[in-house]
């Protein structure tokens, strides 16, 4: 964060776009490493969910409040999960232990777990367990450990109280940029142009800001008596000065007559 932008309020400190289909997840760590940013804990909503995400701010130290997205199941009906042992043991005592990693349809890898069809036969509730399969099978996301300590992470009070930040804090930054910044659609084509429009949007919004909190100090300057009208013009068109209030009550014998209770004021940009 630049040094002139440490004012009240919240600015932005990077902002881009991209092509790419999948969970916003995965656009977290090209972000913080393309912005060079330092970063002890991160904020998202429910779009920024996934293993990959979760497992990133672990292994870089950063601690992630992001709530798990509602396809996340953590438990199993008529199971519990051995952690110690990684497998699944259901009511009657029956284990479903781990066999390999698996892909879905969409490419997300998963934990697959099976039981012994011998294990199964003559259950009662084999037919409701696992239905005409000889075995019952069970497949868990590879990221199951990131994911159930994000989800007790954001049951904590810290949490709740940052999310409830996050909704006063940031969710007006985007209803400033979409209605006032003209961002609700980017005319442009291709990513990199898209890029440097919402660039442009992100830098007059900080800049707005940092002009509405930037301290205004006034510079009060007394020019001495007995000065010529010269030196308090010179004075006036200084581009230096923060604002100006010169006095003059006499106007030495250099300069043609006198002005009695002289004032001149000027402000910034005046």
């Amino acid at each position: 964060q630049s040094e002139c932008f440490k004012f009240k309020g919240v600015n932005i400190p990077g902002i881009g776009g991209s092509t790419k289909t999948e969970r916003g997840g995965q656009y977290a760590p090209e972000f913080a490493q393309d912005n060079e940013l330092k970063m002890e804990a991160s904020l998202a909503d429910v779009g920024y969910s996934s293993g990959k995400n979760y497992q990133f701010l672990e292994q870089a130290g950063i601690t992630g409040y992001i709530p798990v997205h509602g396809q996340y199941e953590r438990y199993r009906t008529g199971f519990e999960y051995d952690e110690d042992k990684n497998r699944w043991t259901c009511s009657k005592g029956v284990n479903a232990t781990f066999r390999k990693v698996i892909s879905d349809r969409k490419g997300h890898q998963k934990n697959l777990y099976l039981t012994k069809p011998s294990d199964c036969k003559g259950c009662p509730i084999a037919k409701s367990c696992k239905g005409k399969a000889p075995e019952k099978r069970i497949t868990v996301t590879i990221y199951k450990p990131e994911y159930d300590r994000a989800i007790d992470r954001m049951q904590t009070r810290a949490a709740k109280a940052l999310i409830k930040k996050r909704q006063a804090t940031v969710e007006p930054v985007f209803g400033t940029l979409i209605n006032h910044m003209a961002m609700k659609k980017v005319h442009t084509r291709g990513i990199r142009a898209a890029n440097k429009v919402m660039l442009m949007a992100a830098t007059a919004y900080n800049l707005k800001k940092y002009l509405k909190w930037v301290k205004k100090t006034p510079q009060i300057i007394y020019a001495a008596l007995h000065q010529p009208i010269s030196t308090l013009i010179s004075l006036l068109m200084n581009p230096s000065r923060p604002n100006l209030i010169c006095y003059a009550n006499k106007i030495d014998s250099t300069s043609s007559g006198f002005l009695p209770n002289l004032r001149l004021k000027s402000k910034i940009g005046g």
